[in-house]
């Protein structure tokens, strides 16, 4: 008998849903729908990616999940780090996105964790560590005079939960900043 739950996992289904787009109930009935039981890792990642792309780390939590395998998913293998990024476009020039994380004051308006940038290379990138030797590159893409795009990649994460944390941190932080920027 399957669990009913993404306890098995660690996972709190509010972050599940805010990740994948759909609380844990519903990926399981979607696939009970699809009789994935009957059928293998593969053909369940391709009915997952029927519904929704979704990066691997998170379609294997899904398949682990209900499949009940390798409960202990919070412990990788030495030497494997996950990591994402995530996009944001915005109305505002590329110089005024960038000032956002450059200068202290105005960082702090919107993102409180970060003490020391790393490197900058102005108009292009900016890296900063973050808690536990992470590290976070956020990159600037002019798409216009009026407007810009910032991709920020998270790596060197060492657990698919703190990954799904870390991924709906980002994405709330992201929409305060859009928010903060076009106001």
């Amino acid at each position: 008998m399957r669990q009913e739950t993404t306890k098995l996992v660690g996972v709190h289904d509010a972050l599940f849903s805010t990740v994948t787009g759909k609380s844990w109930n519903e990926w399981k009935h979607f696939l009970d729908q699809a009789q994935a039981s009957d059928k293998s890792a593969d053909e369940i990642r391709t009915l997952i990616r029927s519904f929704r792309r979704i990066q691997d780390e998170l379609e294997n939590l899904i398949i682990r999940t209900y499949l009940k395998l390798d409960p202990d998913l919070d412990m990788l293998p030495a030497g494997e780090d996950l990591d994402f990024t995530s996009t944001l476009t915005l109305n505002v020039p590329l110089q005024l996105a960038e000032s956002v994380f450059t200068d202290a004051a105005l960082r702090k308006q919107w993102l409180n964790e970060i003490d020391e940038i790393l490197r900058h290379n102005p108009g292009k990138n900016l890296r900063f560590a973050w808690n536990n030797n992470q590290v976070v590159v956020v990159t600037f893409i002019p798409k216009g005079p009026s407007k810009c795009q910032i991709s920020l990649q998270h790596s060197k994460i060492g657990s698919v939960h703190a990954l799904i944390e870390l991924k709906a941190f980002w994405k709330n932080r992201l929409q305060q900043l859009a928010v903060f920027l076009e106001s």
